[in-house]
């Protein structure tokens, strides 16, 4: 397989990010460009105290749970050494792994945890964090499915109406199986899609919830490369975060001051932070008897949800904490402050998105008397199988430009080329002609009354409608006559730009792993990438 580098658009906030600009970088801790900031880095986690037995046995407990490469376990005594850290990033629990990014986010943790130990001869655990705690189903329950050119959402068919955290959502069996069954069927015969599908059947047999499926897929995709799995919404994690908790609920107050002011500033230079803050937020769930999560709000000593339902004081929350830690849940400001509690880390893998909310959170891990980690912009790939190869040299297309822009302007354009003069220009001289030609009609009409006057309207509308008409029967017709050339802009579109997104937000990798296998995959974990000027790839299969 080989890949290039590619230039693609990125958020402003990502590029000046690469571009290690001064008014971006001064939101981190770190320099994650600079070597010497891993060297710092080392020392300022040396001065932190981990809980490592304690993790070490529940990351045991969970990878054995999902059966786990004897690779992994290794990787997991490792972090008993007091001068072992991790490389880490996370993702929500999609079915089949979810979009192609968390694919990519995995490869990014893997070879930086490699390039790093071989770099600073320590032990570097590459570690994913399975965002088990998020309760949105309908985020997770889907891939998008490949017929005639188009791509369509292929959607579990199970309800699940409360805000249950996916780690807790048991599967429906028999309409998940279906559900998988009606993929395959639109899926290619390979010589690999006997062995994929029963590799399937067999890990969602196995699996309890939507996490296990999820764990146990990336167990036989990364286990053998030592990628350690940890679910945050297991109950077993509650006891470790326990003292953490109640530091969080403790420092509520300044850190929700800290991280909604950082949010006003950063926002103030133009680039959007994609969440919505308050100062009264309290950055953390509460888990009620039925299993689902209520986002807590503080005022003064006093914490409430919205509905105002559940209402507590700060000492009973922090007693809460401590005797049932199973009652909290962490949000997308707190998550990153306990990952830093239990993992010593030397580096952290985000998205966009991620980035963008991370550049806030600076004073909040302060306010803890911890250093934010080193955060990387992960890296992305555009598979490009040979079908597509074919499309993009017989059109003459810049890939680039596709996958940036899409390709629907274009094929508006060459459609409109296959007629000349163009239809719409044409259409429009016609109706205007015939406006001109029924203008004296109207006129006679206006004096004779009003009912003629409204005939003389829907007669001149009837008219344009027959036009309208005939120029769309026009253009179904060259369609026809142009089809191939225009199937090919549509696989081109759907492959490279679907739904005007990357190809690694709404493909999955099983449709790539049906035709190819896993041999490409292997070539992208094996080699050796920049994480700096270059993080962007064409992988052709």
């Amino acid at each position: 397989m080989k890949r290039e580098a590619i230039k693609v658009n990125m958020s402003a906030l990502v590029e000046k990010y690469l571009q290690q600009d001064k008014t971006v970088l001064e939101y981190f801790d770190y320099n994650p460009y600079r070597a010497s900031d891993y060297v710092q880095r080392l020392a300022d986690i040396k001065e932190q105290t981990y809980q490592r037995l304690a993790l070490v046995d529940i990351l045991n407990k969970l990878n054995a749970k999902w059966g786990n490469h004897n690779k992994v376990f290794e990787q997991i005594d490792r972090l008993k050494q007091e001068d072992s850290v991790v490389v880490i990033g996370g993702q929500q629990a999609g079915v089949l792994t979810g979009p192609l990014y968390t694919i990519h986010k995995m490869i990014s943790i893997l070879v930086f945890a490699r390039q790093k130990e071989q770099e600073l001869h320590i032990p570097v655990i590459p570690v994913f964090w399975i965002a088990g705690e998020d309760h949105d189903f309908d985020e997770i329950n889907h891939v998008f499915r490949y017929e005639d050119n188009q791509l369509h959402k292929h959607k579990i068919n199970q309800f699940e109406q409360k805000k249950k955290s996916i780690s807790k959502v048991v599967i429906d069996q028999a309409k998940a199986k279906q559900w998988l069954n009606d993929l395959f069927y639109s899926l290619p015969e390979t010589e690999y899609t006997n062995d994929l599908y029963q590799l399937l059947i067999g890990c969602l047999d196995g699996s309890q919830t939507y996490v296990d499926f999820f764990a146990k897929i990336t167990t036989h995709l990364f286990g053998e490369y030592g990628l350690v799995l940890f679910d945050s919404g297991d109950p077993i994690v509650r006891s470790l975060e326990s003292p953490y908790m109640v530091s969080l609920i403790e420092n509520q107050q300044a850190i929700a001051n800290k991280v909604y002011k950082s949010w006003r500033d950063i926002s103030k230079l133009g680039y959007h932070i994609p969440v919505d803050l308050k100062p009264s937020d309290g950055h953390l769930f509460y888990v009620d008897e039925e299993d689902e999560r209520q986002l807590l709000m503080c005022e003064g000593h006093n914490w409430t949800d919205k509905d105002l339902s559940i209402q507590f004081t700060t000492d009973q929350l922090i007693q809460l904490a401590q005797d049932t830690p199973e009652y909290f849940s962490n949000n997308v400001i707190s998550r990153p402050l306990m990952q830093e509690c239990l993992f010593p880390t030397l580096a952290f893998f985000a998205g966009a998105g991620e980035l963008a909310y991370w550049s806030i959170l600076k004073e909040a891990f302060h306010e803890l008397n911890l250093k934010m980690p080193p955060v990387l912009p992960r890296l992305s790939f555009t598979l490009i199988d040979p079908y597509t190869r074919k499309w993009i040299d017989k059109s003459g297309q810049d890939i680039s430009k596709v996958i940036n822009d899409g390709l629907e302007e274009e094929k508006v354009r060459y459609l409109a080329a296959q007629v000349q003069p163009p239809l719409d220009q044409l259409t429009c001289q016609i109706k205007e002609s015939m406006r001109g030609l029924h203008q004296p009609l109207r006129e006679i009409a206006s004096g004779l009354g009003e009912d003629l006057v409204q005939l003389a309207e829907k007669n001149q509308a009837l008219i344009e409608d027959q036009v309208s008409f005939l120029a769309k029967s026009i253009e179904k017709r060259v369609k026809q006559r142009h089809q191939l050339q225009l199937s090919g802009y549509d696989h081109l579109q759907s492959m490279l730009r679907p739904y005007q997104a990357w190809q690694e937000r709404r493909w999955n990798i099983i449709p790539f792993i049906n035709r190819f296998g896993t041999e490409w995959l292997a070539d992208l974990l094996n080699d050796n990438y920049d994480f700096r000027e270059d993080i962007h790839y064409l992988a052709k299969l």
